[in-house]
């Protein structure tokens, strides 16, 4: 049995489209939103980033994007409008049913993926993206036409199923009648909608010799998946925040982000190791992103490192169960550099029966 390289192409930088661009910071750029009819002019939209498996060897980078939309144009702590009843780790108390945060702190292998994985059905099911098996998910978070391919071996398995929420994973039946719900409506929130980007290791190793390391890749990635979360919103909002984890140690990401939105100027208000901010777009549809360590602490970002997470273990129950159907007593691994080089070695013998390229599991970087 062979298996063929997946065939994505590397994401050639775009070019700065000057005619629109002087339109736009004139105030002359015509209205060319698209969406269903409505008046989107009053709402604010807040979409956060994150990603899970930026350090293993074996597995994917997932990149997750969650958005959100509120009434009001104050870019507030979300977390204020739902305490107690959903809260951080650390300000949990007797009043909370569900906890929110770094991934991190939600999922560790003794605990399992229930408690994560309940709480992120929950909340795709706010926006109807139910799935009932772990491939419909992947394709269905993944909204670029063709960014997820399944043809590695162990996505040939058969699939995994999910399961649908009910009232011991918070919630019941009818999504809008859900606690979740009726909490995000007290709270004047509305889930908007959620998208990953999943990067395989043949992918990742690509992306990494174009660009010359993964801090490049993570950051170029994470901004795609940004501006196309951004694309698809509705309508033309009055402002448009948006919150990113920063990515390792970098503070500079002007560049990356006017390459990606291309059709702008991009406006830089500050650089610096405790946060970097960036604007544009006229005053009626103003878009702000921002970059700053433990991102995990805002509502949006944290509901992306849970979404992440999810998503990147459900990759790494299925890459487990697909060498030890060939290995019985074969220790799962959860990709991390020690104990991936523990894991390469017992699956080498296999790996060159089965003639799969050592590209399409192991990262480079």
């Amino acid at each position: 049995m062979t298996f063929t390289q997946l065939g994505r192409k590397g994401r050639a930088t775009p070019k700065i489209d000057i005619s629109r661009l002087l339109r736009q910071t004139t105030g002359l750029q015509k209205d060319e939103s698209t969406g269903p009819v409505g008046d989107h002019s009053s709402m604010t939209y807040i979409i956060g980033v994150d990603e899970a498996g930026y350090g293993p060897n074996l597995g994917p980078l997932v990149i997750a994007a969650t958005a959100w939309e509120i009434a009001d144009d104050s870019w507030t702590d979300l977390f204020t409008r739902v305490s107690p009843e959903i809260a951080r780790p650390a300000d949990r108390s007797a009043d909370t049913w569900l906890v929110v945060g770094d991934s991190k702190q939600l999922y560790t292998p003794q605990k399992g993926l229930g408690p994560l994985e309940s709480a992120v059905q929950a909340l795709l099911a706010e926006s109807s993206q139910c799935a009932s098996d772990d491939l419909e998910l992947f394709t269905m978070l993944c909204r670029e036409p063709g960014s997820f391919e399944c043809n590695l071996p162990w996505y040939q398995t058969s699939a995994r199923s999910l399961p649908h929420p009910t009232p011991s994973n918070v919630a019941d039946a009818p999504p809008h009648s859900s606690p979740l719900n009726k909490c995000l409506l007290n709270a004047g929130i509305r889930f908007h909608g959620a998208a990953t980007q999943i990067l395989e290791p043949d992918h990742f190793n690509s992306r990494c010799r174009e660009s010359g390391n993964k801090a490049t890749v993570l950051s170029e990635e994470s901004i795609a998946l940004l501006h196309r979360m951004i694309q698809q919103l509705p309508g033309r909002a009055k402002s448009i925040w948006c919150q990113c984890d920063r990515h390792g140690g970098r503070t500079r990401y002007g560049a990356l982000l006017q390459a990606q939105f291309n059709e702008t100027f991009v406006e830089i208000h500050g650089e610096s190791p405790e946060q970097s901010i960036y604007r544009w777009g006229p005053e009626n549809g103003r878009v702000e992103v921002r970059f700053s360590p433990g991102g995990e602490r805002h509502w949006e970002v944290a509901w992306a490192s849970m979404l992440a997470k999810y998503v990147r273990e459900l990759a790494m129950e299925r890459f487990n169960q697909f060498w030890k159907s060939h290995i019985d007593d074969l220790k799962p691994t959860r990709g991390y550099p020690v104990d991936a080089k523990r894991f390469r070695q017992e699956i080498e013998p296999i790996r060159e029966r089965l003639k799969i390229p050592m590209d399409h599991l192991w990262r480079e970087r």
